[in-house]
Protein backbone atom coordinates (compact mmCIF):
# COMPACT_ATOMS: atom_id res chain seq x y z
CA UNK A 1 0.00 0.00 0.00
CA UNK A 2 2.90 2.32 1.25
CA UNK A 3 4.19 1.92 -2.41
CA UNK A 4 0.89 2.75 -4.72
CA UNK A 5 0.49 5.70 -2.35
CA UNK A 6 4.21 7.17 -2.73
CA UNK A 7 3.34 6.57 -6.73
CA UNK A 8 -0.05 8.71 -6.74
CA UNK A 9 1.76 11.35 -4.49
CA UNK A 10 4.93 11.61 -7.06
CA UNK A 11 2.22 11.50 -9.96
CA UNK A 12 0.49 14.06 -8.99
CA UNK A 13 3.26 16.36 -7.88
CA UNK A 14 5.55 15.58 -10.77
CA UNK A 15 2.06 16.48 -13.50
CA UNK A 16 2.31 19.75 -11.41
CA UNK A 17 6.25 20.63 -11.96
CA UNK A 18 5.59 19.42 -16.11
CA UNK A 19 2.59 21.28 -16.44
CA UNK A 20 2.41 23.74 -13.66
CA UNK A 21 -1.16 23.47 -13.21
CA UNK A 22 -1.42 25.53 -10.32
CA UNK A 23 1.77 28.25 -8.87
CA UNK A 24 0.98 27.36 -5.36
CA UNK A 25 3.73 25.02 -4.04
CA UNK A 26 1.70 23.55 -1.57
CA UNK A 27 -1.94 22.29 -3.21
CA UNK A 28 -0.31 19.82 -5.31
CA UNK A 29 0.94 17.70 -2.47
CA UNK A 30 -2.39 18.06 -0.02
CA UNK A 31 -3.91 16.99 -2.87
CA UNK A 32 -2.31 14.00 -3.54
CA UNK A 33 -2.39 12.90 0.12
CA UNK A 34 -5.67 13.20 -0.42
CA UNK A 35 -5.94 11.36 -3.72
CA UNK A 36 -3.93 8.47 -2.57
CA UNK A 37 -6.06 8.20 1.08
CA UNK A 38 -9.16 8.30 -0.38
CA UNK A 39 -8.00 5.45 -3.20
CA UNK A 40 -6.06 3.15 -0.30
CA UNK A 41 -9.62 3.96 1.58
CA UNK A 42 -11.61 2.46 -1.76
CA UNK A 43 -9.17 -0.78 -2.10
CA UNK A 44 -9.12 -1.76 1.51
CA UNK A 45 -13.03 -1.26 1.84
CA UNK A 46 -13.54 -3.58 -1.43
CA UNK A 47 -10.99 -5.76 0.04
CA UNK A 48 -12.88 -6.06 3.34
CA UNK A 49 -16.51 -6.67 1.53
CA UNK A 50 -14.84 -9.27 -1.08
CA UNK A 51 -13.91 -11.63 2.22
CA UNK A 52 -17.01 -10.55 4.16
CA UNK A 53 -19.98 -11.29 1.95
CA UNK A 54 -17.56 -14.76 0.70
CA UNK A 55 -17.87 -14.04 -3.31
CA UNK A 56 -14.24 -15.69 -3.93
CA UNK A 57 -16.31 -19.17 -2.41
CA UNK A 58 -18.95 -18.40 -5.03
CA UNK A 59 -16.74 -17.47 -7.47
CA UNK A 60 -14.55 -20.71 -6.98
CA UNK A 61 -17.70 -23.16 -6.15
CA UNK A 62 -20.79 -22.48 -7.58
CA UNK A 63 -23.92 -23.51 -6.20
CA UNK A 64 -22.43 -24.76 -2.71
Amino acid sequence: MYLLQGLIVFAVVGSNIHWQWTPNPYVPPLFGIILAYGVTFLIVEFRDRFARFGWSKRLIFPGR
